[in-house]
């Protein structure tokens, strides 16, 4: 599945009704976008995104809870937003992630 965010009728509460999406690729989304979404996909096991500006912690709680994901890409074009004062709970892992580029 292909979400682009230059199309504004599609954006990531689609993954609301597609929560068996195993093979998801973002692109063109920005930081107005809610990130957390990407957690209602419980059986994505590849995650590709490509020129986005990326809420870093939304985005990373999300993926945190994607117990099935194996393989994580972005291109040079995403760019991460992350505050100082975030701040994470240690015992958040990937433990399925064997493949990061």
């Amino acid at each position: 599945m292909i979400i682009s965010g230059i199309d504004k009728s599609n954006n990531l509460e689609v993954l609301n009704n597609n929560t068996d999406v195993k093979d998801l690729e973002i692109k063109n989304f920005s930081l107005e976008d809610d990130w957390s979404l990407i957690a209602k996909a419980k059986n994505l096991e590849n995650l590709k995104i490509k020129d986005s500006y990326i809420d870093y912690k939304k985005f990373y709680n999300a993926i945190c809870s994607l117990n099935k994901l194996n393989k994580l890409t972005y291109n040079n074009y995403c760019y991460f937003n992350k505050n100082k004062k975030d701040k994470f709970l240690k015992n958040i892992k990937l433990p399925s992630l064997k493949i990061f580029r």
